[in-house]
């Protein structure tokens, strides 16, 4: 009897440890412009802070961004992650304008 409590114990707990919640959040930005001080990258301002990251007014960096969406104004929804401390996907940058945080850029739609 105890062998059998067992067995339903053990597929239980491989149910549930193996049952992550892998959804990425969309979030809504507008491209802003380029960055003074990160040449090729823009900055887009978030409605609210993405992964709950912390930068000035919810302005990113982006990284990763598609060409298509780097127009000034345009409305997007996107997925973004943290920048990866272990590749290259922190940009050297002046100190000209304020130091925004950087994002890295999953996947973008514009809005309408």
């Amino acid at each position: 009897m105890m062998k059998i409590y067992l067995r339903y114990l053990s597929i239980i707990l491989i149910f549930v440890s193996c049952s992550k919640d892998n959804d990425i959040l969309w979030y809504d930005a507008e491209v802003l412009g380029e960055s003074i001080d990160c040449p090729g990258s823009f900055l887009l301002q978030f409605d609210e802070s993405p992964n709950s990251m912390i930068s000035i007014d919810n302005i990113f960096v982006e990284t990763n961004l598609s060409e298509n969406y780097k127009l000034p104004g345009l409305k997007l929804k996107v997925q973004t992650r943290e920048l990866s401390a272990d590749g290259d996907e922190f940009k050297v940058c002046t100190t000209l304008a304020p130091g925004y945080s950087g994002v890295f850029i999953l996947s973008a739609l514009q809005r309408e």
